[in-house]
């Protein structure tokens, strides 16, 4: 906790609604730090509506989504908004990132690594910690 009481912000990558997603928010809300957000950023084509009814479906959707158009690249624009969050010199921020955890390692050829891309263009931003969360999956 900050010297005023008060956290700093969590922020969950949300990439698709799914348990990956789920389980970084639920870590997010667990930790011991200030508000939570959720982190979506809007591919073009993407159905915002149908996206919306995803979230308000799972048992996390207290916490609140926010959304991004996509500028350039979507690890490109999660950095930049995430960057935007630091502008204050005293500003900190936690980002929780969820990531597969494939019990037969050929079938990481099958995801994008967008995560990946992310979490390395995010270990340039100073007062930013990542925390991965790691979802077993059986394929």
């Amino acid at each position: 906790m900050g010297s005023d009481g008060v956290g700093h912000p969590v922020v969950a990558l949300v990439g698709r609604i799914d348990l990956r997603a789920v389980s970084a928010v639920e870590t997010a809300c667990r930790l011991d730090a200030g508000p939570v957000r959720a982190l979506h950023v809007i591919e073009p084509n993407e159905d915002i509506g149908d996206l919306a009814e995803q979230w308000m479906a799972q048992r996390c959707s207290d916490v609140p989504l926010h959304t991004v158009e996509v500028a350039g690249s979507v690890p490109q624009t999660v950095v930049d908004v995430l960057a935007s969050d630091l502008r204050h010199p005293s500003a900190r921020l936690t980002v929780v990132i969820g990531r597969l955890d494939l019990a037969r390692p050929a079938a990481r050829w099958l995801h994008d690594h967008t995560s990946d891309a992310i979490a390395q263009r995010l270990a340039n931003l100073q007062r930013l910690e990542v925390t991965y969360v790691d979802v077993r999956v059986a394929y």
